[in-house]
C-alpha cells in the first residue's frame, strides 16, 4: 500500500465520522463525558496493540454490568469499578495484552 493511500483511507473515515455526527445533531455534554469514559474503561481493561482486546472487554464489560444492574440494582453502579480493578490487578497490561508481565 503506498502512503497516499495510507494518507487518503484515515482522512476520508475521519470526514465520515464528521458527516455522522452533524446528521445525528448536538449530543449533550453529559452523554459525551459518559461514552468517553465507558472508552477509557474498555481500553484500559482490553489491553493496548490489537483490535480483539478491547472487543472482548466491551463485549465483557457490557453484559455484566446489564447482568449486575437487573439482578442487583443497588450494586448496579458500583460494579464496573470493582470488575476493572480486579481485572487490572489480575492482568496489568489488560486481559489480552501480547507482553507477558514480570511476576
Amino acid at each position: 500500500m503506498s502512503l497516499k493511500w495510507k494518507l487518503i483511507w484515515p482522512a476520508a473515515a475521519c470526514a465520515l465520522l464528521m458527516l455522522i455526527g452533524l446528521a445525528a445533531g448536538p449530543v449533550p455534554a453529559l452523554i459525551a463525558g459518559h461514552v468517553r469514559s465507558g472508552l477509557l474503561i474498555v481500553v484500559a481493561v482490553g489491553g493496548l496493540g490489537n483490535i480483539k482486546g478491547p472487543f472482548v472487554a466491551a463485549l465483557a464489560i457490557g453484559i455484566s454490568d446489564t447482568a449486575c444492574r437487573y439482578f442487583v440494582p443497588e450494586a448496579g453502579s458500583i460494579f464496573i469499578f470493582v470488575f476493572v480493578f480486579v481485572v487490572l490487578i489480575w492482568r496489568p497490561n489488560g486481559i489480552m495484552d501480547r507482553r507477558r508481565v514480570a511476576p
